[in-house]
């Protein structure tokens, strides 16, 4: 039960990092479009409507670390990566760019949307990590 979780959960990473990406992308475009940044600024530190590019960066190379690796790089990448996605999330709240009043209420839509789909990017590395395999010799409750 426990490694039919863990597969699921590798499985899922991928696809829920797409979905973040692509929010990432349509929200830089969307950015720029409304001309509060240039296409230079629209990834940067001051990001409004997506991650920064490092963060978009350090996702892709967790998750590609996770899904290709069944070991302890495998599990250290889960476990950044959850955690940046918990940080990534708490700084949402936090960092001014939250429902700002030069935003749309549909742009305020469009920035919990990609926090809820950081969170659930977050939840799935979460889930790897904690799926562990029983060691040997060790019978599970079902068993």
């Amino acid at each position: 039960m426990v490694q039919r979780v863990q597969r699921q959960a590798r499985a899922w990473l991928p696809a829920a990092l797409g979905a973040v990406v692509a929010a990432d992308v349509v929200g830089g475009v969307w950015d720029i479009t409304a001309g509060r940044s240039t296409a230079a600024e629209a990834w940067g530190p001051g990001a409004t409507l997506c991650a920064p590019w490092p963060m978009i960066a350090f996702q892709v190379v967790a998750v590609t670390v996770t899904v290709r690796s069944r070991r302890l790089p495998g599990r250290i990448a889960a476990g950044l990566l959850a955690t940046a996605c918990a940080v990534s999330v708490a700084s949402g709240f936090f960092d001014g760019q939250l429902a700002r009043a030069d935003l749309s209420r549909l742009e305020v839509g469009f920035q919990v949307f990609l926090l809820a789909l950081t969170g659930v990017l977050g939840g799935v590395a979460t889930a790897v990590l904690m799926a562990r395999p029983l060691p040997a010799g060790v019978a599970s409750a079902r068993d």
